[in-house]
């Protein structure tokens, strides 16, 4: 399998002052209005089989080709040749983390699968639907000999993984969905499951980003975590934050920054301002 294109990573499109008035202004608005009472929803597990359900042709979220251009360090490790590499993957969905990743891996192109060693590659869940979604795209086949996928609630419980095991976890666009009083156990459940100097890959939404200021009052559900209208929650992150968060479950910080892209809508020509929260985190060597 020949190596695909490499892909420019932006992350430095505008000023993060840029959002702080409109942000600050929908934030004072939103939080004028009591606390809406607990959704009846059943919760994010059910929400995501629910939404997966929906979204069968996995096309939904786009393939994150950029991954590989923004966390070159992780990159390097996977494809270090000292020893067979282990990376986890949380909050796998159908794929669109996971593919791209390995793609761009040499060691999982050339040396994993059929007991070779190279890159081994466990992918993980909360959503039965997109364990399943993930198992059916075409893209699995490939990889299979090298990928275990399995429904785990890392919130809730430890990875399926060895303890102390993993080189690589790749966090992107997950913590977002979980309750906000469960990101310490499962950033404590992560930290047990990686080598000490392993690394972990941290993107999300960051504070202020386009997609929060649509949200009503009416779908806040405390700080800055909102929940959209199937049942699906969605939290987003200042840099302060996600520093103190890591740093408490054991993390080393070694990059924490907003990535800020620019995106022009080709129709109207109007600029959307995203705004992410990158972070590579690493455990101490002495753990």
């Amino acid at each position: 399998m020949s190596a695909p294109p490499p892909v420019t990573y932006f992350d430095d499109d505008y000023n993060w002052d840029d959002l702080s008035t409109p942000g600050n202004d929908f934030m004072k608005a939103v939080t004028s209005h009591p606390l809406p009472p607990s959704s009846d929803a059943a919760g994010p597990k059910t929400a995501w089989n629910s939404f997966h359900a929906n979204h069968r042709s996995a096309t939904f979220f786009r393939p994150k080709r950029y991954l590989s251009a923004e966390f070159p360090t992780a990159m390097a490790m996977l494809d270090s040749h000292s020893t067979p590499k282990i990376m986890l993957e949380v909050g796998c969905g159908a794929g669109a983390a996971l593919f791209p990743v390995l793609a761009m891996s040499e060691r999982a192109r050339t040396e994993s699968g059929s007991g070779r060693g190279g890159v081994k590659c466990v992918a993980i869940d909360v959503s039965e639907t997109a364990v399943e979604l993930l198992r059916e795209q075409k893209e699995y086949e490939g990889v299979k000999e090298y990928v275990e996928s399995h429904v785990c609630d890392i919130a809730r419980e430890p990875a399926p993984v060895d303890e102390s095991s993993v080189d690589v976890v790749f966090l992107i666009f997950c913590l977002s969905a979980i309750e906000p009083e469960l990101f310490p156990s499962a950033l404590k459940n992560l930290h047990a499951s990686m080598k000490p100097g392993g690394l972990l890959c941290f993107r999300d939404y960051g504070k202020f980003d386009m997609t929060m200021l649509r949200f009503s009052p009416s779908q806040w559900r405390g700080g800055t975590t909102f929940q959209r209208g199937d049942g699906t929650l969605s939290s987003f992150f200042e840099v302060s934050e996600v520093e103190r968060m890591f740093q408490e479950a054991g993390f080393v910080v070694e990059e924490c920054k907003y990535a800020l892209v620019e995106n022009v809508n080709r129709k109207t020509g109007a600029r959307l301002k995203r705004c992410f929260l990158h972070a590579l985190l690493r455990k101490g060597m002495n753990e």
